[in-house]
């Protein structure tokens, strides 16, 4: 995806994210709101399949 678009969801999403109302039915539902940069978002996710795909290898596990 084009690097300006990128920036302009990224800037447009976090205007949404940083709303009271928004805020307030995350933490109503158990979790919270953390804002990334698409940078960062792209490592945490690089991270987290990580993570999990050697959790899976790990233990064998298989889709049936």
């Amino acid at each position: 995806m084009p690097t300006d678009v990128v920036q302009r969801l990224s800037s447009e999403i976090d205007k949404i994210l940083v709303s009271p109302e928004v805020r307030r039915r995350a933490e109503d539902a158990g979790t919270s709101v953390e804002l990334m940069s698409p940078s960062q978002l792209a490592d945490y996710t690089r991270k987290v399949l990580d993570y999990w795909g050697k959790v899976i290898k790990t233990a064998n596990i298989t889709a049936d």
